[in-house]
């Protein structure tokens, strides 16, 4: 879980210079914005996931 957050982070931030970039077109900006979108839904849909291992399995290896 600590591993998705720092991959995460990270990965919001080349997205972030990606946009403040102005090299890129506008359809490449919206690209950046819809894979931004995606993967922040697909964290949205495991984070409950994870929050109920935490409680039920503290450890398992699961933190």
């Amino acid at each position: 879980m600590v591993l998705h957050a720092a991959h995460q982070h990270r990965f919001d931030a080349l997205c972030a210079g990606l946009l403040a970039d102005t090299a890129p077109s506008g359809p490449q900006h919206r690209f950046v914005r819809a894979v931004m979108g995606w993967v922040a839904g697909g964290a949205a849909a495991v984070e409950p996931y994870w929050h109920h291992l935490l409680a039920t399995r503290p450890n398992r290896g699961t933190g």
